[in-house]
């Protein structure tokens, strides 16, 4: 599903769906517009695509990729939270 699709930051393209996710197999993070928590879970998943990660085999890989993921959304600065909270899908 192209349609809808923008793309905007790291040369990721942003895609409608009905969960939060990054895949690095197709370079996209997919996000849930109606989501309550819009705008922490797509800098979230912003956070995985600008790390790299990709999948992981074992739950402690999990663990440490989502913790690296939330240590980079704290160091985002406040400038990166606007540009997405302007963005229209």
């Amino acid at each position: 599903m192209q349609t809808g699709c923008v793309k905007i930051f790291h040369n990721s393209i942003f895609e409608e769906s009905d969960d939060f996710y990054w895949s690095k197999k197709e370079n996209t993070i997919f996000f849930d517009l109606n989501s309550s928590n819009f705008h922490l879970l797509i800098l979230h998943e912003l956070a995985h695509a600008l790390l790299g990660h990709e999948d992981f085999w074992l739950d402690i890989e999990l663990l440490k990729m989502e913790t690296e993921a939330w240590d980079l959304v704290k160091k985002m600065p406040l400038q990166l939270n606007m540009v997405f909270a302007l963005i229209q899908f």
